[in-house]
């Protein structure tokens, strides 16, 4: 049973208070919504997931804030919700949410259309991971296994309304947005005074995952790095609060921890492919560093492999030994069969 952490009071300049509501999220996850009071509007930055118990544990953590810290507030108050990016554990209880307050809703806009057109996010989703997945040499069938028990439930098909599209260097209220693309397209974190709200761009314990450009435009390692750099610069910045897990007391060094670990995990994928003695796919690569992974986590694996052989291209370090000469060659799903072979150059 997972263990739901202590509601927490943050404090930055100005009297602002940035409360920390733990929930779970996920069956085997939990995740942190916040509520910042101080402004003229109170705000809260994320919702939880779709788990039957993630909505419940946002009202109480939402009452401890009243009873425990001796806020004068009610859920109606808050006004206006602030979303990091549009993944299912993070913006699970925003339909209810917004039922209970009529609040306007923000996210950056590359992020937009999953809460705007559910449908047409889950259809083009479905496309762009089963093109992937037959590129990466996963068998089709299983493919579609994949796709339908493990990727496509995690997509939300709620609509709702957005009534603001926040982009880089927007301030909303004190709030600063920072567009930080790399494990979301849209990614955003928030900047309150010398706190910084993650979302899952930084956490304290973990590695955020990665997906690769070819599923989506601004993923990747490359982006995924070049955000971690642009907040490592910002001296104003120096403690961070994630989506998930602990609080994080020095960013610059968590940033310095997650690059060294990005890289080691990249030099792993090169390692194998310089030892190989024949090409390999990116699903072959991802059972021989993942051999344990079932379900849900082998569409991780090979996501996170698929985007670091993509890094690695750019790199020059591997490259593609079965690429069509002539595009009539393709196949309707625009792979070789078996997907492509990629070998150390």
């Amino acid at each position: 049973m997972l263990k739901i952490p202590e509601v927490q009071q943050f404090k930055t300049a100005g009297n602002v208070r940035v409360y920390s509501i733990p929930a779970r999220v996920m069956s085997d996850l939990t995740g942190r919504a916040y509520l910042i009071l101080g402004g003229e509007t109170p705000t809260l930055i994320d919702t939880g997931g779709t788990v039957e118990d993630s909505l419940r544990d946002i009202f109480d953590g939402l009452n401890t804030v009243r009873t425990e810290f001796g806020e004068s507030f009610t859920l109606p108050d808050i006004r206006r919700i602030l979303i990091t990016h549009a993944h299912i554990d993070h913006i699970g209880g925003l339909p209810e949410l917004l039922r209970l307050t009529k609040a306007e809703v923000g996210i950056h806009p590359l992020d937009r259309p999953r809460l705007t057109h559910p449908e047409e996010e889950v259809a083009l989703a479905h496309f762009r991971t089963a093109r992937f997945l037959v590129e990466a040499g996963v068998e089709p069938e299983h493919a579609r296994t994949l796709l339908r028990e493990h990727v496509l439930p995690r997509l939300s098909r709620t609509r709702v309304d957005v009534s603001l599209d926040l982009n880089d260097g927007d301030r909303i209220d004190g709030i600063e947005c920072l567009h930080t693309p790399g494990h979301s397209s849209g990614h955003l974190c928030f900047a309150v005074g010398d706190l910084l709200l993650t979302g899952d761009h930084i956490l304290g314990r973990t590695v955020p995952q990665q997906w690769p450009q070819t599923v989506r435009p601004f993923l990747g390692i490359g982006n995924y790095h070049a955000s971690l750099r642009r907040v490592a610069n910002r001296e104003d910045l120096r403690r961070g609060l994630g989506g998930h897990e602990q609080p994080i007391p020095d960013l610059p060094h968590r940033i310095e921890q997650i690059l060294a670990a990005q890289n080691r995990r990249t030099e792993r994928v090169a390692e194998l492919f310089e030892k190989a003695a024949a090409p390999l796919t990116i699903a072959s690569a991802a059972a021989e560093l993942y051999p344990r992974w079932q379900g849900y986590y082998e569409t991780v694996a090979v996501h996170d492999i698929g985007a670091r052989i993509e890094h690695l291209l750019t790199l020059g370090r591997v490259r593609i030994v079965n690429l069509p000469g002539d595009v009539t060659e393709l196949g309707a799903d625009g792979a070789p069969a078996g997907g492509f072979l990629y070998e150390a150059s």
